[in-house]
C-alpha cells in the first residue's frame, strides 16, 4: 500500500467519481427516521474517510465512525469537528460497549468473505441497536451484475500534482473477484513513483442477503433508492 499517502489518494479518488455524498447521506438518514422516527445516535461502520458521516453528522446528535484503518478514522476526524471513533475489524465479533439508535454501512460488506461472515456480522449488529433501533447496509455487485474482466482509470488532480489510478477486475469464483489496482503518482517535489495492490471482494446475491439476514434473527427489506446503484439494505431485529 501506499503507506504515506494512501488515504488522502483514497479519498481524492472517492471524491473524483461524481458521487453526491451529501444527497447519498440525507437520504439514508430519511430511510434511518422512516423506521426510527426519534433516532439521535449513529454508528457508521466503515466510515473510511468520513465523506458520507459528515453530513450525517449534521442529522444526527450522536454519531460515531468506526472503521479498521486508524488512518481512515483520523482522517475523518480532522474533516469532522468532535468526532468519536472506534476502529474495528467488523470481521471478527464486535463489542462496542454501546448501543445506537442506528447503525449504517455503506459498501463495505463486499469485504467479507462469506455469507457465513455476513450473517454473524448482522447478528452483532443487532446486539448494539437500541429497542426499534434499525440497521442500513448498501449491498454491491451480485454474481450477475459484475462485468468479468473490467477495467477502469481514474485521473485524480491534488494541488502539487496528480494521481493516476488503472484497475482490472476478474472473477476468481463464482462469487469472489481479484482486483488488482495500480497508481502512478507526480508529486512536484517527489517526482514520479507508482505501486501496485491487490484486493478481493465478494459478490452477494439478494437471496444470499436476505437469508442471511434472516439467519441472523432480522427482519430485512430491500429498498431501491435514488443515487444508490444497488438501493439499501434496511433491517430490524426480529420481534
Amino acid at each position: 500500500m501506499y503507506k504515506d499517502d494512501y488515504v488522502e489518494t483514497y479519498d481524492l479518488l472517492m471524491q473524483s467519481r461524481g458521487k453526491d455524498f451529501k444527497t447519498q447521506a440525507l437520504d439514508v438518514a430519511r430511510v434511518v427516521r422512516e423506521h426510527t422516527p426519534d433516532a439521535e445516535s449513529l454508528l457508521d461502520l466503515g466510515t473510511g474517510t468520513g465523506l458520507h458521516l459528515q453530513f450525517l453528522a449534521e442529522q444526527f446528535d450522536d454519531v460515531v465512525g468506526a472503521d479498521y484503518s486508524e488512518e481512515m478514522l483520523a482522517f475523518a476526524a480532522g474533516r469532522i469537528e468532535g468526532l468519536k471513533t472506534l476502529r474495528v475489524d467488523f470481521r471478527e465479533e464486535i463489542d462496542l460497549g454501546r448501543k445506537f439508535d442506528a447503525i449504517t454501512s455503506l459498501c463495505a460488506i463486499p469485504h467479507l468473505e462469506s455469507i457465513d461472515e455476513f450473517e454473524a456480522l448482522i447478528r452483532g449488529l443487532l446486539k448494539h441497536l437500541n429497542p426499534g433501533g434499525v440497521l442500513v447496509i448498501e449491498p454491491w455487485y451480485d454474481g450477475n451484475g459484475f462485468n468479468d474482466g473490467h477495467v477502469a482509470s481514474d485521473l485524480m488532480k491534488k494541488e502539487d500534482g496528480a494521481i493516476v489510478r488503472l484497475s482490472h477486475a476478474r472473477r476468481i469464483a463464482d462469487d469472489r473477484i481479484e482486483m488488482v489496482v495500480h497508481y502512478a503518482v507526480a508529486d512536484s517535489d517527489a517526482g514520479l513513483r507508482d505501486f501496485t495492490e491487490k484486493v478481493q471482494l465478494t459478490l452477494f446475491s439478494r437471496e444470499q442477503l436476505a437469508a442471511g439476514f434472516e439467519a441472523a434473527g432480522a427482519v430485512a427489506e430491500h429498498q431501491e433508492v435514488d443515487g444508490f446503484p444497488w438501493g439499501l439494505w434496511v433491517a430490524r431485529a426480529a420481534g
